[in-house]
């Protein structure tokens, strides 16, 4: 079974995994952790306007790692605020991750 809960807040949370026996509905097994909550500060910029062949700076923010990626493929960077010139409207793509190791994904055109 796949179980997904959302938590409401960060934070550190206790968490109990019971597996019961279907015919006598005793538990059979049981497991407790604590698992920690966090809140991305991980973002990208708003949309924005480029004129055509005018050098524009993308702009991401929150993060250790950042990955961006044209739809054509065509541009590429590890840059947190790398530049580029489009040619034609185009959408970029930005992963995110920040310290926690937490991936955000966004996108930008």
């Amino acid at each position: 079974a796949f179980i997904l809960y959302d938590y409401a807040a960060p934070g550190t949370y206790r968490v109990s995994l019971k597996a019961f026996d279907r015919g006598t509905c005793s538990v059979v097994d049981s497991v407790a952790t604590f698992v920690r909550v966090f809140r991305t500060e991980a973002k990208a910029q708003e949309d924005d306007r480029i004129c055509e062949g005018t050098r524009y700076q993308l702009n991401a923010q929150g993060g250790v790692l950042y990955s961006w990626l044209s739809a054509d493929s065509v541009f590429r960077s590890s840059l947190q605020s790398p530049f580029v010139t489009p040619t034609d409207s185009t959408v970029y793509y930005v992963t995110i991750t920040d310290g926690n190791g937490c991936v955000r994904k966004d996108t930008v055109s």
